[in-house]
């Protein structure tokens, strides 16, 4: 395991990304908070992207699961996405009472530069995933947190719906 991801569904979310009042805001769709473990690469990320795009996460009114990239083409509204680092992710429990940080990606160690190529890879990958899927193809709308730095996260939600993914 090189990469933890929480997903949390949401109506609306804005994240406050530079301690004053930049914020960064999305409608409906995912929440994502991402961490990466020592050993994460460059290299694993085509692979986890695609994952996050294609895997059945939202609702439809249909009842049956979307993907991200199915959801964007089956709407008139495009699906929106927000990423916010998050490294503690990957922190475990010492001594059933303490937590321990030793297996997180250091920012030194290449964490912020995993971060952005994340980022972008994942608006990249998303517009080819969606290109020929219909006539007008509707992208979906990815903001981003800034990593390494604290930032305040209010949402609204459709109940909990969230999940832990490790890949």
């Amino acid at each position: 395991m090189t990469f933890r991801c929480v997903t949390q569904r949401c109506e609306a979310a804005t994240l406050l990304i530079d301690n004053v009042d930049e914020t960064v805001s999305i409608g409906k769709g995912l929440i994502l908070y991402v961490s990466w473990a020592k050993g994460a690469t460059a290299d694993d990320l085509p692979k986890i992207v695609k994952s996050l795009l294609t895997i059945r996460l939202l609702s439809a009114p249909s009842g049956k699961p979307q993907s991200i990239c199915e959801a964007s083409t089956a709407s008139d509204e495009p699906v929106h996405v927000l990423v916010v680092p998050q490294a503690a992710l990957t922190s475990k429990v010492q001594r059933g009472k303490n937590l321990q940080y030793h297996g997180q990606l250091g920012k030194d160690e290449g964490a912020e530069a995993l971060y952005l190529a994340f980022v972008q890879l994942l608006g990249d990958m998303a517009k080819d995933l969606v290109q020929g899927t219909t006539s007008e193809p509707r992208l979906p709308v990815i903001r981003a947190g800034t990593f390494g730095n604290r930032q305040t996260l209010e949402f609204r939600s459709e109940g909990p719906f969230t999940h832990m993914l490790e890949m």
